[in-house]
């Protein structure tokens, strides 16, 4: 069982307290009591001071609104319009944990981390606003589990019991037996469907006969094709012989083969000898100049402009003639070289023109047989290709027998399903026929149990509270004048002189009867939660008790506290006897706004 312990508690900001209090409340254990004192108005003595409002910052902080469900907006402090902001230091299962809540923006810290609020309760916490509301806060003008309405307490105890659970676990059968029901019936009518699809299925017999008659007739349309066959393949025959006689063509003859490099080999002489001549004119241009240069220049060497003499030039111009004569002799002889280069390659272009020719005409007689051949065979592969077409067209009749054969054996395998599913799900249905039930008798039957061990703790804190005698009795459904059935959670008290509803009874009394049913739910709360407060706080407790009252009262809590170990809080405005508390504590509100001390 989880252990939660309250260390200390830091409030800024909120309502009467200004500035920033820091209460600790030291190891848990005994009756404590918190009046006050209101020194800005006097006349109001301990109301005011701010007793509720210390424990309206505790549960602000934990779930986000005070024990009267107010926000942020309505708790700020009134004078310095401060935001709230309260820390609350726990110690859980001897773990140290703090929870901080700031107002306006709302933001939930944990150990200094943002922490969603759903979480805080599933996780830290353990329980939620409304338990916490019924089983350690017992605020002031806050109802009471007796003050509820009769569906508010049912509504509750649900919470409380987590019965909802079985609810939803009926109402999920209720919804899977009709999601189910509707599944037979679309199951049935699929099976409807399958069995008439069956009997609208052709007759087999029926279908061999036309596929018989098929099979004759395409028989006699594949003969012909093939006759068309045999005879295209016999002119394709005749056309063969035609083409194998016809010279190719195609491949250069040996005459042709050698004019071309005859004529290659001239024009490559040819090319040589223009070359040789580009060359020889080249040397001339070049000589001519050096000759003429030395002759209009005698006194310089035309090479490196060096001064010469007379008699070395006379001799460098003749030898410079000689060699001008000897290349126009050459070039002469070129020229008449490629002349005749010229008319060989002519003659040799004349013979090769005229061998080619032939060897066109020839190519052309043979493409025209090659083409007459190449289309006589087109003929033939039609006519093959239109007998296997013909061949390979299956028997309509017969896709269609085997399409009824199939579909017959598929609706039967189909109809055997269906039947199959259909029974596993009406087994399915008179399960879930019993659970639809079930479920609510489990919720009733929890309930009960928990209502026994309500009423025990009740009664034990009854007779603390002085109503020897008597019996608080709870019912969940309770028959009404017409027939029908009241939910929700009914409550009959008896004393030893009458019986009735805890309202008929006077405000000390009914005051009695409300701390019995609160003390006994606390104790069942925080057991059926897993979870164990070790403080607890009564706000103004004693309201409409008599003196004897109020001393059985603060008996019942000291006991309590004393069997479980819990900090007992009494809040109360009243001078109660302060010698029935461990502790003594008193809020003060000044000017500066409210302070906490312990005073005893």
């Amino acid at each position: 069982m989880k252990r939660l312990e309250l260390n200390a508690l830091t409030i800024e900001g909120f309502r009467s307290f200004a500035g920033s209090a820091t209460i600790e409340f030291g190891e848990p254990g005994g009756l404590r009591m918190l009046f006050g004192k209101n020194e800005v108005e006097p006349r109001l003595g301990g109301n005011g001071a701010g007793k509720s409002t210390m424990w309206d910052a505790l549960c602000w902080c934990l779930f986000g609104f005070s024990a009267r469900n107010l926000r942020a907006s309505d708790l700020m402090n009134w004078s310095r319009k401060q935001n709230p902001h309260v820390i609350a230091n726990l110690l859980i299962n001897d773990a140290p944990f703090a929870v901080e809540r700031f107002g306006s923006p709302n933001r939930l810290l944990l150990d200094g981390e943002p922490v969603e609020q759903d979480k805080l309760e599933r996780e830290v916490l353990g329980i939620s606003r409304a338990r916490f509301m019924h089983s350690v806060l017992f605020g002031q003008m806050v109802r009471l589990f007796i003050d509820l309405s009769v569906p508010e307490r049912g509504a509750l105890l649900d919470e409380v019991l987590d019965l909802g659970l079985w609810l939803r676990a009926s109402d999920a059968a209720n919804a899977r037996h009709r999601g189910m029901t509707a599944e037979m019936q679309t199951i049935e009518k699929a099976l409807a469907f399958s069995r008439g699809k069956l009997e609208g299925l052709e007759n087999e017999d029926t279908i061999r006969a036309r596929e018989d008659a098929w099979t004759a007739e395409h028989d006699a349309v594949i003969e012909a094709a093939i006759k068309r066959v045999e005879e295209a393949e016999l002119s394709l025959t005749s056309n063969k012989i035609v083409l194998q006689r016809t010279p190719l063509g195609e491949e250069p003859a040996a005459d042709v083969l050698k004019l071309e490099q005859r004529r290659s080999k001239a024009n490559t002489i040819l090319q040589g000898l223009r070359e040789k001549y580009a060359v020889t004119i080249a040397d001339s241009k070049r000589l001519k100049a050096e000759r003429d240069f030395l002759a209009d220049h005698p006194d310089r060497c035309p090479t490196c402009s060096q001064p010469i003499s007379e008699d070395f030039a006379a001799p460098r111009v003749h030898e410079y003639d000689e060699r001008i004569v000897k290349i126009a002799m050459e070039q002469t002889s070129l020229f008449a070289d490629a002349k005749l280069a010229d008319g060989v390659i002519a003659d040799l272009q004349t013979h090769l023109d005229n061998e080619r020719r032939k060897q066109q005409e020839a190519h052309v007689a043979y493409a025209r047989a090659e083409a007459a051949f190449k289309s006589q065979q087109h003929v033939v592969d039609l006519a093959v290709e239109a007998a296997e077409r013909e061949a390979s067209v299956t028997n309509p009749h017969t896709a269609l027998r085997d399409s009824v054969r199939a579909q017959r054996s598929a609706l039967q395998r189909e109809i055997g399903a269906q039947r199959l599913k259909l029974g596993g799900i009406k087994e399915q249905l008179a399960s879930l026929d019993y659970w639809r039930q079930g479920f609510k008798r489990v919720r009733l039957f929890q309930t009960k149990q928990s209502l026994d061990l309500l009423r025990l703790e009740v009664a034990n804190a009854a007779q603390s509270l002085g109503l020897l005698g008597w019996t608080i009795d709870f019912a969940t459904e309770v028959e009404t004048k017409s027939g029908s059935m009241k939910q929700g959670v009914q409550i009959v008290v008896t004393s030893p002189q009458a019986s009735g509803s805890w309202e008929v009874w006077s405000g000390g009394e009914g005051q009695r009867i409300r701390l019995a049913v609160a003390i006994g739910l606390a104790s069942l709360i925080q057991r059926m939660a897993g979870v164990f407060y070790t403080f607890e706080i009564w706000d103004e407790p004693s309201a409409w008790l008599s003196p004897e009252g109020i001393t059985d009262l603060l008996d019942c809590l000291a006991q309590r506290a004393q069997i479980t170990g819990k900090t007992v809080w009494v809040v109360d405005h009243r001078a109660l006897d302060v010698g029935m508390f461990s502790q003594v504590w008193q809020i003060t509100k000044t000017n500066t706004g409210s302070s906490v001390q312990r005073i005893s």
